[in-house]
């Protein structure tokens, strides 16, 4: 988690974890170009809100830290500084450890294990995401080499993956991030609109004034209808799947078959059960 002092530094550049927003080729869930672009020119709050995954990464970070010690015998140290690019002032990031005598990297993650995203430890199969931000603190850094070492909640083991300097990745982040630095954030010209979050935040006023629909707008029309009702009909139908499962579950907290972790049925921070199925 960043200090207040960081995520003040950060609003003068983009972090490593920001970097994986402007590569919409690549799935997230945390931002889209137009909203970094709204926090970046001060048109939007930027309060951070921890999700779960975030808080326990939070709390764990000196644990798994501490693990990485036990398991490679380096030594790790933390260093608070804000780490700016050699040649772009608005590329910075903060990374979670150095090993102590060498220039290389440790980031620290927590994460469910997935096998499609994953590979054994030893090996550089991680989520691209993550990728990409490790070789953003790369080049801001100057290192040729990092560890990621991840502890999977679900299966509460850790593995480290090594990860190289990709020249070829790092000229793409700078390129990408040098491009909305100069022509969207200083030029104070929006990016596209990718996501519907990004439609409710760019039309904020109501008018009076219905427009005309187009054959094509009140065709979208028709088939949105058709969805919603569909949809209508596929939640019943989980409704009535889900009470026969949380039936056979009662008090239980989970299900499991053949040793593999099917679905949890737990309480939440709120003190309200909340069932989730597990990734395949």
């Amino acid at each position: 988690m960043l200090s207040e002092a960081q995520i003040a530094a950060r609003a003068q550049g983009i972090g490593a974890s920001e970097a994986v927003i402007l590569f919409p080729e690549i799935p997230n869930s945390y931002s889209t170009p137009y909203q970094l672009w709204m926090q970046k020119t001060g048109k939007l709050d930027s309060n951070f809100e921890m999700n779960d995954f975030q808080w326990w990464g939070h709390e764990l970070e000196p644990a798994i830290a501490k693990r990485y010690e036990y398991e490679t015998g380096e030594t790790l140290e933390y260093r608070p500084d804000t780490v700016i690019h050699p040649k772009l002032p608005f590329m910075l990031c903060h990374p979670d450890r150095y090993v102590f005598g060498q220039r290389k990297l440790v980031e620290i993650k927590t994460a469910n294990f997935s096998g499609d995203e994953w590979g054994e430890s030893g090996t550089d199969q991680i989520p691209p995401a993550y990728l990409l931000q490790v070789q953003h603190q790369l080049a801001c850094t100057g290192y040729d080499e990092a560890d990621l070492i991840v502890f999977f909640l679900n299966f509460r083991e850790t593995r480290i993956y090594p990860i190289k300097r990709d020249h070829f990745l790092v000229e793409a982040i700078e390129n990408r991030i040098t491009s909305f630095w100069n022509n969207n954030v200083l030029a104070d010209v929006a990016p596209e609109l990718t996501a519907l979050s990004d439609f409710k935040l760019a039309f904020k006023k109501n008018s009076d004034l219905f427009i005309e629909a187009t054959p094509e707008i009140a065709e979208c029309i028709n088939q949105l209808r058709d969805i919603r009702e569909r949809m209508k009909i596929e939640e019943e139908i989980e409704e009535t799947i889900l009470m026969k499962i949380c039936t056979f579950l009662g008090d239980a907290p989970g299900l499991m078959q053949d040793g593999k972790n099917l679905a949890t049925w737990k309480f939440d921070k709120n003190g309200k059960r909340t069932f989730r199925i597990s990734k395949r």
